[in-house]
């Protein structure tokens, strides 16, 4: 409310970025973004830190303030964060394809709900991990190994806070999943403009 022109730019900028990154082909945008997703994350941050100061009296504003100057520790932690996400995703895999007496179908939706539900408990320390730390690199210019264990130690020491925010995140996505499955079987175009208006709501609250 301080500031919503700045903000809603740098978010929509950042969703804009993450849908051409995950539209390319052949996976090569999701790699692209876990690479550079640490620089993409300070930017938001810098404007968020710049309103917190100013408010609506900002005169200049630079959001690449410190991306430049750390781009190679923060690239050093997206692919810190795609190695990370990629080992535990190959070992959840391969731990359910030995010890899993049932073969997730991708034509059946429902049976790679456990796949689905173990891979994003792994990940996790992963994203607690990376959580705070490009803040760290681009404010404090802490090495990516370093921000990450502090990251890691902030998510845990406030871990009561995070878990409250993580579940209003669920509760909302899981709302608006069952609005939109709902809008979508309504016939006619009724449905289908139910079902943008609550994904761009979605869009609009997610970060």
């Amino acid at each position: 409310r301080a500031n919503p022109p700045v903000l809603g730019v740098l978010i929509f900028s950042y969703l804009i970025t993450v849908s051409i990154a995950l539209a390319l082909p052949l996976n090569m945008g999701r790699i692209i973004f876990l690479l550079v997703q640490p620089m993409l994350l300070l930017i938001v941050a810098n404007g968020c830190r710049v309103v917190a100061l100013h408010g609506k009296r900002i005169a200049q504003f630079n959001p690449l303030t410190s991306v430049r100057e750390r781009r190679g520790q923060l690239l050093q932690l997206g692919a810190l964060q795609m190695a990370a996400l990629l080992i535990t995703t190959a070992l959840v895999v391969l731990i359910f394809s030995v010890f899993s007496d049932t073969r997730p179908d991708p034509e059946n939706p429902a049976s790679l709900m456990p796949l689905v539900l173990v891979s994003a408990m792994t990940s996790l320390p992963i994203m607690a991990a990376t959580w705070f730390a490009p803040i760290l690199i681009g404010w404090h210019g802490i090495t990516p190994l370093k921000a990450a264990f502090f990251s890691l130690v902030a998510m845990l020491r406030n871990w009561r806070a995070f878990l409250v925010y993580g579940l209003l995140i669920g509760a909302a996505f899981g709302l608006a999943l069952l609005g939109v499955t709902t809008a979508q079987q309504i016939e006619g175009t009724a449905g289908q403009f139910v079902a943008l208006v609550i994904e761009f709501l979605l869009l609009l609250c997610s970060p």
